[in-house]
């Protein structure tokens, strides 16, 4: 699922929704930024994304700020490792370009 930049307009709102192999991957765009929210075993993350200027990504997905859990459980680096692994996962399913 590929976006070209003239299907993401600031005014629309957009949220996709998909299983991964452990858990579940909702993407959630309004303007020209969102997030990619990662849940397994009943905890979540949120992960900032917003609309890349360039023809070679469709969104740059921003990781430094992804150290805990919205509980407020610190995420191992393990655990920060498998949750990567399960978003550039569910790019790839979905034909998503993302700067990682």
């Amino acid at each position: 699922m590929a976006y070209a930049a003239s299907q993401l307009q600031p005014s629309h709102a957009m949220s996709v929704k998909c299983l991964s192999m452990n858990g579940i991957v909702e993407f959630k765009l309004s303007g020209r930024s969102g997030e990619l929210v990662y849940s397994r075993d009943g905890k979540s993350v949120r992960v900032y994304v917003e609309i890349s200027g360039s023809e070679e990504f469709d969104f740059l997905v921003d990781f430094d700020q992804v150290d805990s859990w919205s509980s407020g459980e610190p995420i191992s680096p393990e655990e920060l490792k498998e949750i990567k692994c399960e978003l550039i996962s569910w790019a790839s399913n979905t034909g998503t370009k993302c700067q990682w």
